[in-house]
């Protein structure tokens, strides 16, 4: 009697385990993204043309953002790193982060620039709808 209730607790287990690392793999719970930006291309119904343009400007724009986002993390493990040399200057290593930092928004914000002169004026409406649309969605709501 114990030995078949055992069996049966193993084999529960057993699919039980075999479900779970289905899910990890399959993650059905998640929506299916190939690329970021792929919401804005179906959002602004993009022509062929305007396809292309952008998966050029998007390409630049990543490798652009990789080299700041690499210089970024450089930066930043010299700061935390420089409790142990009295040598290294804290402000001028924070001062240069900002910089870095605002180089990146900088970036960004000239990628959606380029993005919005692809886009007819019908797109570019809806284009500054979702930016607005964007921004507010990391806003805290006020209270009443």
């Amino acid at each position: 009697m114990k030995i078949k209730l055992l069996y049966i607790l193993l084999i529960t287990l057993l699919i039980s385990n075999l479900f779970m690392i289905f899910m990890l793999v399959r993650k059905p719970h998640m929506p299916n993204h190939h690329r970021p930006n792929e919401f804005l291309l179906k959002e602004l119904n993009f022509t062929e043309s305007q396809r292309l343009s952008f998966d050029k400007l998007d390409e630049k724009h990543h490798m652009n953002l990789r080299d700041m986002e690499d210089n970024i993390r450089i930066s930043k493990e010299l700061l935390f790193t420089s409790f142990e040399d009295s040598r290294i200057n804290k402000d001028s290593l924070t001062n240069q982060l900002g910089k870095l930092e605002a180089l990146k928004h900088k970036e960004i914000v000239s990628f959606f620039d380029a993005v919005k002169m692809i886009c007819n004026k019908e797109q570019a409406k809806r284009f500054d709808k979702l930016i607005k649309r964007g921004l507010n969605k990391g806003r805290p709501r006020p209270r009443r």
